[in-house]
């Protein structure tokens, strides 16, 4: 049985910020279930986001789980300047000022910092300040001046957000901050870059032409997350969601520059299609805002996270409930049982994707499907996938199975980009050569990290060109045995025989029956060259080098064989079948195999 938070399969991506850097609270958090540390460029400083990444890499390495690191660059968010001590307080009906004085804002006018806002609004607009508390309409517009009404009126405080509310979409959705801290980011070798303001394709490649600059040839570009936040980024949906790698539906300011009521029906909307597509979604913003001040969620927040997770998202995140609340591990947990509580109740079906969007061998996603079939027809526990470049474990988790999927991997960086992926969990597994010797190992190593336990079955998946993209083509359906013995093999074959404990001083053997034999025997004696090469397989504790000097070099070459072998050699007894597998070294007892 799968335990710990392997259980879950909604990843949970979390905004680091004052609360959250401090070593004791992060690694709190990661023990209750972070997947990815979010690191917010709108604020903050180099050294702080440096200092914040460097802690996240330790924590994770200190606590053996892989933890994605996703960059979010601010985009072209507007602001306004520093008003009056205590804020401004407005009516509607109050006439004002806009402009890009330095002067401390008043009734009569409002600093606007940034020279953009002026070109990007027009008479008639509607703008929108901190999350759409406030509200005004531009009456006129003289070159870095806008006259504006109050429609809804409030208390402005100092560096609110500023929404534009007409249909105009920005040249570009990096400005010259964002270029540097996208240089910032690649340079710290961040797993994801989230891009914000997103409102047609041309900005997801503008993004990810930067990214490919002075990439070398071999190297993997960081993916992109497009943050669909503006009603130009939905009507372009379609041709964003096939550029970018993944969205996040950033669901404040979409439903500031949409309408409020129709946030929940486009969130359905845009999970949907992302599962059609095996593309990643996050859902984003207040999922439990009332824990920034408080232990217990309300009863709608539960609700908002649960019907995430039914909607079908891969993600849901944290922001300010991390990054300034008062208990961000609580509020971790807090998601993460809802997330369980939600997945043991409704578990996920397969959505009706198309396996030719993933862009690989066909092959590939056939056998992935397939593989979300057996699962459920063999009640297995978990699957097991060697990938180069991930595309296999991406895969899998597009075709939405109710069992983790354990990522083998060598790269390090692939390890944290699937962290984003639902169900996924990566492990470091070196490369191997043979399909057998990645099946076994990755057995081994899950059971080792308690993912799994005797008894459970796993599918395992592989290709049969080792460490090539997209050439999974192949599978298999495996009982987890610890092995009676385990050692050095030799022969490279997996062989089924009884069991023939060597004596010394016992009776004799006719040679001719023992073909189906493997010889087992701690310690070897020349005594039983003969016996030895009779059998079919070979056991024991002794060096390969000093069995080699009694039996004939020519069956050497042909001889199944453990040497070196460590275990309890009393509980084997004659006639007993075994499996002796000499790739991965292990002797097996074959009714306990077959009876599971």
């Amino acid at each position: 049985m799968v335990k710990g938070h392997f259980t879950r399969h909604t990843k949970i991506i979390c905004t680091l910020g004052p609360a959250s850097t401090r070593p004791d609270v992060l690694r709190r958090m990661l023990a209750e279930g972070m997947d990815v540390a979010r690191i917010n460029l709108s604020h903050g400083t180099p050294v702080q986001h440096r200092e914040a990444i460097g802690l996240v890499r330790a924590l994770a390495q200190e606590m053996r789980r892989p933890i994605g690191v996703m960059a979010d660059l601010q985009g072209p968010k507007l602001r306004i300047g520093d008003v009056q001590p205590g804020g401004v307080e407005l009516a509607a009906g109050d006439a004002l000022v806009f402009d890009t004085g330095a002067e401390t804002g008043s009734v009569q006018r409002i600093p606007v910092p940034s020279p953009d806002f002026f070109g990007l609004v027009q008479p008639g607009d509607r703008v929108a300040v901190d999350d759409g508390l406030l509200e005004f309409e531009v009456r006129a517009v003289n070159g870095s001046q806008a006259e504006v009404v109050v429609l809804h009126g409030g208390t402005l405080q100092d560096r609110k957000g500023i929404n534009l509310l007409n249909p105009r979409p920005h040249a570009s959705a990096l400005t010259d901050k964002d270029r540097e801290d996208l240089t910032f980011a690649l340079a710290q070798e961040v797993d994801w870059i989230a891009l914000s303001f997103v409102q047609s394709p041309d900005h997801v490649q503008e993004a990810k032409d930067l990214i490919r600059q002075g990439l070398a040839s071999h190297a993997l570009p960081t993916p992109v997350v497009a943050k669909i936040e503006k009603p130009a980024a939905l009507e372009a949906i379609d041709d964003i969601l096939a550029l970018a790698d993944g969205i996040m539906i950033a669901r404040g300011d979409l439903a500031i520059e949409t309408r409020t009521e129709l946030v929940p029906l486009i969130q359905k909307d845009l999970i949907r299609k992302c599962n059609q597509r095996g593309k990643p979604v996050i859902t984003a913003t207040q999922m439990l805002d009332s824990m920034v001040a408080n232990p217990r969620p309300t009863r709608a927040e539960a609700s908002d996270v649960a019907n995430a997770v039914l909607d079908g998202t891969d993600g849901i995140m944290l922001s300010a409930e991390t990054a300034v609340g008062s208990d961000p591990a609580l509020a971790v947990r807090t998601m993460a049982d809802i997330v369980r509580a939600t997945e043991a109740q409704f578990p996920s079906p397969m959505p009706d994707i198309d396996a030719y969007v993933f862009g690989v061998n066909p092959i590939a996603a056939s056998v992935a499907k397939s593989i979300v079939h057996i699962v459920d027809e063999v009640e297995a526990s978990a699957i097991l996938t060697p990938t180069a470049t991930g595309s296999t474990a991406k895969m899998l988790a597009g075709f939405r199975p109710n069992v983790p999927i354990l990522a083998l991997t060598a790269q390090p960086q692939i390890e944290r980009q699937l962290s984003l992926y639902r169900s996924v969990h990566a492990f470091a597994l070196p490369d191997l050569e043979t399909s057998e010797e990645m099946m076994q190992n990755a057995i081994d190593l899950v059971s080792r990290a308690g993912v799994i336990e005797e008894g459970d079955r796993v599918v395992l998946t592989a290709g049969t060109i080792m460490g090539v993209a997209g050439m999974t083509n192949m599978m298999t359906v495996r009982t987890v045995v610890k092995p009676l013995v385990q050692g050095l093999g030799e022969g490279r074959r997996r062989i089924l025989g009884r069991c023939l404990q060597y004596q010394e001083h016992g009776p004799e053997h006719n040679t001719l029956d023992l073909e189906d034999a493997i010889l087992v025997i701690p310690a070897f004696s020349p005594h039983c060259v003969a016996i030895a090469a009779a059998c079919a397989g070979l056991v024991t504790a002794t060096p390969r080098r000093a069995v080699e000097a009694h039996l004939p070099a020519a069956h050497q070459r042909n001889l199944v064989a453990i040497f070196e072998a460590q275990g309890d050699f009393n509980h084997l007894h004659d006639g007993q079948l075994l499996i002796l597998d000499a790739v991965s070294g292990r002797l097996s007892d074959y009714k306990k195999i077959s009876a599971m």
